[in-house]
């Protein structure tokens, strides 16, 4: 009992320790949102998010899956210095090539696909961004519990950020300083992190022989797939949008999606922090970490309760304080997506659980069957009704989610009981 509890109250400082830094680093980018609607409009807010959103499949290409398979090899390894550097050399290794090949298909794709080719300085430029990610391994950081270095890095790139939006972004000509404003300070992040590193941790990288790459990419299979799976079901309502209707429709979803991003990115923190820990109880027993995750969700009821009263109140609340942002758009994708952080969190914890009993397998069908779900039924509603249609499809998905994982529980159970 007594290391249970020690367990739960150093969860909770490491993230209360960096909550503060990353509750800093996601108002950044709110702030910056009502002057680039006001200065690019809604049109030209809506091309940087359609770019962006499309980006960000190729950041999660690079990525992996690595984020866990990553996490959980450093925090299994700590104190084997040799055996940890191995791990970085090789998956940085992986990432590099992935970034060439993503840059490749990237570039092909803006030659033939007319609604990228029309903007190709925008997307070309947001491309950045997936160099910066490669450069910066989270995975290491979070395998060494070292959050609130992590968190300090990005909220610097952030504030730089900001800061040059508005010192540079005046008028709607100036719609391609966003992406390389955005870019630049991810890039010099991810160099800030990689020199840490080898600096301060003592890590030494060299090119990892293909054998260990090709296995490499093997074991991370499955997590890939299911990274990119679920970052396309968060990208597709802006994808889609992007395609059937307008840009203006676009950059309102994208404006309502930084305000939900707030109450996801809390969550992908809180999971940032347990992950290592949820690893480690896992060895013990299927009833612990049921027990251990089961606590996370009681703790986080009333906090993500009072989140969805807010979101759904917040167009009354912004039809005071910034009228001028309070479109008949924004209020009903609102209105209709405030459930969602609890369910972000029945998530989370849903997720955990499997892969903590390393179910990639399971885990990467589940994400496939939910991408296919979420195509489907964002096409036909979209079709149907519109924006309200995709709003809609998003909110279903993600119950849809949460309900498989849950429901998938029995086989980490027994999983656990015949050791495997």
């Amino acid at each position: 009992m007594a290391s249970n509890q020690h367990s739960q109250k150093k969860i909770l400082h490491n993230f209360l320790s960096v909550g503060f830094i990353q509750a800093a680093g996601m108002a950044l980018p709110l702030i910056t949102i009502p002057h680039l609607i006001q200065v690019l409009g809604a049109d030209g807010f809506g091309i940087i998010s359609f770019a962006l959103a499309y980006t960000t499949l190729f950041v999660v290409l690079t990525d992996y899956g690595y984020n866990f398979i990553g996490t959980r090899k450093i925090a299994l390894l700590k104190g084997d210095s040799s055996a940890i550097n191995k791990v970085f050399s090789t998956m940085l290794t992986a990432q590099v090539w992935l970034t060439l090949a993503g840059f490749l298909i990237f570039g092909i794709s803006l030659l033939i696909i007319p609604d990228f080719n029309k903007d190709y300085p925008v997307f070309l430029a947001t491309f950045g961004i997936v160099i910066g990610s490669t450069l910066l391994p989270t995975w290491f950081f979070q395998g060494m519990e070292k959050f609130t270095v992590l968190h300090w890095i990005t909220f610097v790139s952030r504030a730089i950020y900001t800061v040059l939006i508005f010192a540079l972004v005046q008028n709607e000509n100036d719609v391609l300083w966003v992406p390389v404003l955005n870019s630049a300070t991810t890039i010099a992040a991810g160099f800030f992190g990689l020199l840490l590193l080898l600096f301060k941790f003592k890590l030494r990288f060299s090119f990892a022989p293909f054998t260990e790459v090709r296995y490499s990419l093997k074991e991370g299979f499955n997590l890939f797939i299911s990274a990119i799976s679920t970052t396309s079901i968060q990208q597709l309502p802006i994808i889609i949008l992007g395609f059937f209707t307008s840009s203006a429709i676009v950059g309102y979803y994208a404006f309502t999606d930084k305000i939900l991003l707030v109450f996801r990115l809390t969550t992908q923190l809180l999971s940032t922090v347990i992950f290592p820990k949820a690893v480690l109880v896992s060895q013990q027993s299927y009833q612990k970490i049921k027990s251990f995750l089961q606590n996370i969700e009681k703790w986080s009821a009333i906090p993500l309760l009072l989140a969805s009263f807010f979101l759904f109140f917040l167009p009354e609340m912004l039809a005071y304080l910034a009228p001028s942002y309070t479109s008949d758009i924004v209020r009903l994708f609102l209105k209709v997506m405030a459930i969602l952080p609890p369910v972000y969190m029945l998530k989370l914890t849903s997720e955990q659980m499997l892969i903590a009993f390393n179910l990639t397998a399971l885990y990467r069908k589940i994400m496939l069957s939910s991408l296919a779900f979420s195509a489907v039924l964002i096409l036909v509603l979209t079709w149907q009704w519109g924006y309200s249609g995709a709003a809609a499809a998003v909110v279903l998905t993600e119950i849809f989610i949460f309900c498989t994982m849950r429901w998938n529980w029995s086989v980490a159970k027994q999983t656990s009981i015949s050791g495997g």
